[in-house]
């Protein structure tokens, strides 16, 4: 019975198609595990623009021929309403949404999977308040999320948690992926991957390396996206330079999909330092690959240390204590082993099949309700 109903179900799922996209590849690991089950069409959002008119055909798109909408959220996937600082954070959603309000009125049903959202951000608001008015559900990935929106007064019944649906990376000698991109193979590798940006911390790693033991070195790989983001790279190779260090940091640019492994598969600890995040595929990445990790104690990931104890985190923002982290971790392999097999528990519980089946009991709970 609860099959049949599922092969009769027509999703359109909503997300952006760039390659360059965190959401994407989300995306992107959550469709490999489709079945037929369920028919699921992907509706690509434009590339991000100022074209508010693009982004009202794709919320035409969206409800076409399916009883269910699922949207991924975040800002930037939805534009911008003008190239200013001040004002980046006003993106095109509302426009999106104005098709979305008559296929609600229709009958269809509405899931949004929200993958960030600023409380602190006015703009935000009125994007969770529409949100309200429209969902059927609504999925997240953290469950700090989840109390922001308890307290915006989103019904308890209308969140769903669901972790962020994981594929499994391939496991390659570190060796060999060091001196293929050009680093020591006997060097202690500590990375730090992902798009450039000021709240990923990565400025309070470069200070402490000089304390750290001389065979240990830094990779930054990740693009810079806005101008804002290109001066802070910009400072971050200075400080490089200023501690002459340009012999143990390496800098490499946007790292395409099929050289990630090779990225990942070279680093002996991954750090991800950040100052504020709500759910982090880049965590889920590390981990997908088996990688010791040390973070920040951010609640997103201290949840992720208390259930699967495959990271280990360090006071949000205090370079002293991340440097006492890392030295304790270098000096005890067994630990930095430990947190490595580890990671087998997160990936049991964010595989991307099981994600997928999950999810496939929401939609089919929304559509006999």
């Amino acid at each position: 019975m609860f099959i049949s109903h599922l092969i009769s179900m027509i999703v359109n799922f909503v997300t952006s198609c760039e390659k360059k996209c965190g959401i994407a590849i989300h995306s992107r690991n959550f469709l490999k595990a489709k079945t037929s089950d369920a028919q699921i069409n992907l509706v690509c959002l434009p590339r991000p623009s100022f074209n508010p008119f693009s982004y009202l055909y794709s919320g035409f798109l969206a409800g076409k021929n399916c009883d269910i909408i699922h949207i991924q959220y975040q800002q930037g996937i939805f534009g911008h309403l003008l190239p200013l600082p001040k004002i980046r954070a006003i993106n095109h959603f509302p426009i999106f949404l104005f098709f979305i309000f008559f296929y609600k009125f229709f009958g269809k049903k509405i899931i949004y999977t929200i993958h960030e959202s600023n409380p602190s951000n006015p703009w935000q608001h009125l994007v969770l308040f529409l949100m309200k008015l429209t969902a059927d559900k609504i999925l997240i990935h953290s469950e700090d999320l989840s109390k922001m929106l308890i307290q915006k007064h989103i019904a308890k019944d209308k969140i769903e948690y669901v972790p962020l649906p994981t594929l499994r990376r391939e496991i390659l000698k570190k060796s060999s992926c060091k001196k293929k991109i050009g680093i020591n193979p006997d060097s202690f590798v500590i990375l730090l991957f992902g798009f450039i940006h000021e709240n990923k911390g990565f400025d309070l790693v470069l200070p402490i390396l000089p304390k750290l033991p001389a065979n240990v070195d830094l990779i930054i790989a990740g693009s810079a996206r806005t101008g804002e983001h290109k001066k802070f790279l910009k400072s971050l190779k200075k400080t490089a330079s200023d501690l002459h260090l340009d012999d143990r940091v390496h800098f490499f640019d946007y790292v395409p999909d099929d050289e990630i492994p090779v990225f990942l598969n070279s680093a002996d600890l991954a750090v991800l330092p950040y100052r504020w995040i709500q759910t982090s595929a880049v965590l889920a990445d590390f981990l997908a690959c088996s990688l010791p990790v040390l973070t920040s104690d951010l609640i997103h990931f201290q949840n992720v240390k208390e259930k699967y104890g495959c990271i280990e985190t360090f006071k949000t923002g205090d370079s002293d204590d991340l440097f006492s982290k890392i030295n304790h971790l270098l000096k005890n392999p067994d630990k930095l082993s430990n947190l490595s097999s580890n990671s087998k528990k997160f990936m049991d519980a964010s595989n991307s099949s099981k994600i997928f089946s999950d999810s496939l009991k929401i939609y089919s709970h929304l559509l006999s309700d």
